[in-house]
């Protein structure tokens, strides 16, 4: 009898259980137990929200660095073209568009300093990421 349930335990942790309680149980062990199994799932949300974070922050990184540097030379170049274009120009109202645009840099410094991960609701029940939450210092 105690050979056979010392086998149901082994097959029982082989086949991926976390714990094995037989009966009959003792309540406190029992609620020590349900303890450890609420602190071993509350370390696994941890993990998740963890690499999502270290995941999210890599990717807003990559992506800033890809876009960073073409946008900064079309804010620079827009800038100079404004500087040389007067306000009576056909064509002022097209470089001050293009510089409103291009000033989606700022944007892009937010992705980059991306520290944690951060979500806000958007439609039909989806989440996006929220940068300004994201990149806050405070967690």
């Amino acid at each position: 009898m105690v050979k056979e349930r010392k086998e149901d335990i082994v097959r029982g942790l082989e086949s991926g259980a976390n714990d094995y309680i037989t009966k009959p149980f003792d309540p406190q062990e029992f609620r020590a137990r349900i303890m450890v199994g609420i602190r071993v799932v509350e370390l696994q949300q941890q993990l998740i929200s963890a690499e999502r974070s270290r995941v999210l922050a890599q990717a807003a990184g990559e992506a800033a660095h890809e876009n960073n540097q073409p946008l900064t030379v079309l804010l620079g170049t827009t800038q100079l073209l404004m500087m040389h274009t007067s306000k009576e120009d056909e064509n002022r109202q097209g470089v001050e568009d293009l510089f409103k645009a291009a000033k989606i840099n700022a944007i892009i410094k937010k992705g980059s300093d991306i520290r944690r991960y951060a979500t806000q609701p958007y439609i039909d029940g989806v989440d996006i990421a929220d940068f300004d939450a994201a990149s806050a210092d405070e967690f």
